[in-house]
């Protein structure tokens, strides 16, 4: 089997138990040791939880990599610190950001891109 978690975000590493990730969860429970798990998520700032996360999962292959329907290369995303620790609001489009922090300062990162 084979699992794709496109913007896998932090996966479970949140040890509060506030904020879940069902297909986190579900992959953790059902995939077996030969099941390969690829786990995509552009937000730099996310990439050491997810790896804390899945560091049990020897399966597990990390992708700091966005994904888009129509951009191959680089693409810009958009972020608050407003959103740390967890970072759960990253798009590539900032009034998306504005939409859950209006009033808050945008950050933007360039990363590579791959086009679906």
């Amino acid at each position: 089997m084979n699992y794709v978690h496109l913007g896998a975000c932090i996966g479970d590493w949140d040890k509060t138990g506030i904020v879940r990730c069902g297909f986190t969860e579900f992959i953790k429970k059902n995939s077996k040791s030969d099941d390969k798990i690829f786990l995509v998520e552009a937000n730099p700032k996310n990439i050491d939880k997810l790896k804390e996360s899945y560091k049990n999962f020897h399966n597990a292959n990390i992708f700091n990599l966005g994904v888009s329907a129509n951009e191959n290369g680089e693409i810009t995303f958009f972020y608050t610190e407003d959103d740390a620790p967890y970072y759960m609001v990253c798009s590539t489009k900032i009034n998306h950001v504005l939409k859950h922090y209006p009033n808050t300062k945008i950050n933007e990162f360039k990363i590579k891109n791959i086009c679906t």
